[in-house]
C-alpha cells in the first residue's frame, strides 16, 4: 500500500464517529528472533484486551456487533512477510484493516473515533519517492518509501541508451539484484561523481555540440516516460548518475521542478542497500528543509493575522475549516472534554466530570482527524519548535 492510499484511508477514518470505536495496532516481525511472538498470537492477545475493555459496555447489540466483527477479523486475516504492522479498526458501523509498510507500537485505542494520531505521524516520516539510475549502460527506476527501495517498471521508460526504442523489462523486488547486474566488477562508485568536463566548457565547440545532439534522443525519451510515470503518481526525484549524464539530463528535462536532489557518481553495479544509503539522507534533508520552511512560514503567518495556537484555539478555528496546515509537537498530548456540538475545547476537566459534552483522553488526535476531515494538512515537527506557540499551532485559510 502507498503512502497515498495510506492518506487516503486515514481521511475515511477520520469522518467516522461511532462508540464504541476499536482501534488495534499491530506490529508484524518478519524474522524468527529468539524472541518471535507469531502475529496470530500478538493479535489474540490484543483482541482479548479489547474484550476486557468493552466488558462494561452497556450497548449489548452494539458490543455484540464489534465482537462479531473482530473475531471474524482474526479468523480470516492473511498475514504477508512484507508487512511491517497493520491497523485493525472497528465499530458498529465500520470495519477496516490497513496494512502498513512501517512500523507501530501494539496498541488498543477504545472511544467515540478511530486513532490515528500514530499512523499519521510515522506515515509524514515515510515520505514516497522515486530515484532515477540514468547511464549510459542503463536506466533503473525505484521507488522509496522511508529508507525502503524496490525497482519498478516506469512505461516506456529506456533500458539503456543501446535499447533507447525499448521498454525497460519488468522487475520485481525479488529480481533486484538482477537489475543491477553485479556479475561484472564495478568501477569504484564516486560519491562526488565523475567531473563534469564540459559542464562550462564552450558548448559551440564540435565536441559539445556532437554530444548533446548524442544524447538528445537518449534523454528526451527518459524524460518523457518520467513526465507520464509522474502524471498519475504524485512523487519528488532524486537523480543518480555521473555528473555529466545528470547535469545534460536536467538540461533537457521538463520535470526539473519535481528533483530534489541527485546522489552523484557511477553506481551501475552497486547493490539496492547502497543506493538507498545514498539517496535516503538526501530525501530526509528536503523533508528537514520542508519543515523549517514550514515553521518560518507560520512566523510570517502571525503578522498577515493567519495564525492560530494553543490546542483550544485551534479547536475552534478547524471546527469552522480554516484550518490550512496543522503543526504538532511530536510528543504533545492532553486531556480535554468536548463542548458546544463539538466546537469548542475545555482542558479544564476534572477526573471526576460527569456532565455534558465529551471526554477526549487524547484531545490531539480528535484535532488531528477534524483537520483533516475538512481537508486540512497535518504535519508533526520536534519537539520544542513550538514552544512559542504552546506545542500546537496552525496557518489558517482566512
Amino acid at each position: 500500500m502507498t503512502n497515498q492510499e495510506i492518506q487516503e484511508k486515514l481521511k475515511s477514518l477520520s469522518n467516522q464517529s461511532a462508540y464504541p470505536s476499536v482501534s488495534i495496532l499491530l506490529p508484524l516481525e518478519n524474522e524468527r528472533t529468539p524472541t518471535f511472538v507469531a502475529p496470530e498470537h500478538k493479535l489474540k492477545v490484543l483482541v482479548q484486551e479489547t474484550y476486557q475493555r468493552l466488558s462494561n459496555i452497556e450497548d449489548e447489540q452494539a458490543l455484540q456487533t464489534i465482537r462479531q466483527k473482530l473475531d471474524n477479523i482474526a479468523e480470516n486475516i492473511k498475514f504477508d512477510n512484507g508487512d511491517k504492522s497493520m491497523g485493525i479498526f472497528v465499530s458498529p458501523d465500520h470495519e477496516e484493516v490497513i496494512k502498513l509498510p512501517f512500523s507501530v507500537e501494539s496498541n488498543v485505542f477504545i472511544g467515540d473515533n478511530f486513532q490515528i494520531r500514530d499512523l499519521v505521524q510515522v506515515r509524514n516520516q515515510l515520505n514516497e519517492y522515486l530515484v532515477l539510475m540514468i547511464s549510459e549502460k542503463k536506466v533503473l527506476a525505484l521507488r522509496g518509501s522511508g529508507p525502503s527501495l524496490s525497482v519498478i517498471q516506469v512505461p516506456e521508460m529506456p533500458a539503456s541508451m543501446a535499447e533507447q526504442e525499448v521498454p525497460g523489462a519488468a522487475l520485481d523486488t525479488n529480481e533486484i539484484e538482477d537489475a543491477i547486474d553485479t556479475s561484472v566488477e564495478p568501477d569504484a562508485p564516486s560519491p562526488k561523481g565523475q567531473a563534469d568536463e564540459d559542464a562550462n566548457s564552450n558548448q559551440s565547440s564540435i565536441q559539445g555540440v556532437s554530444y548533446d545532439e548524442k544524447q538528445r534522443p537518449y534523454l528526451t525519451k527518459i524524460d518523457q516516460a518520467l513526465g507520464k510515470y509522474l502524471t498519475q503518481e504524485s512523487l519528488r526525484v532524486v537523480l543518480v548518475g555521473v555528473d555529466k549524464k545528470i547535469s545534460h539530463f536536467l538540461k533537457f528535462s521538463k520535470n526539473e521542478n519535481k528533483v530534489i536532489g541527485t546522489v552523484n557518481g557511477n553506481y551501475d553495479y552497486a547493490p539496492p542497500q547502497t543506493i538507498s544509503e545514498l539517496v535516503w539522507p538526501v530525501v530526509q534533508n528536503k523533508m528537514q528543509e520542508e519543515k523549517e520552511n514550514l515553521l518560518s512560514e507560520l512566523q510570517e503567518s502571525v503578522g498577515r493575522n493567519l495564525y492560530v495556537s494553543g490546542i483550544d484555539a485551534v479547536w475552534k478555528a478547524a471546527f469552522e475549516g480554516r484550518v490550512r496546515t496543522l503543526l504538532i509537537e511530536e510528543n504533545y498530548q492532553v486531556r480535554g472534554l468536548i463542548l458546544d456540538e463539538g466546537y469548542s475545547l475545555s482542558l479544564d476537566v476534572p477526573d471526576t466530570y460527569n456532565g455534558p459534552g465529551r471526554i477526549a483522553e487524547d484531545a490531539v488526535d480528535d484535532l488531528i482527524e477534524l483537520v483533516m476531515s475538512k481537508a486540512g494538512n497535518v504535519v508533526f515537527v520536534e519537539n520544542g519548535k513550538l514552544g512559542d506557540h504552546q506545542q500546537l499551532a496552525a496557518i489558517t485559510r482566512y
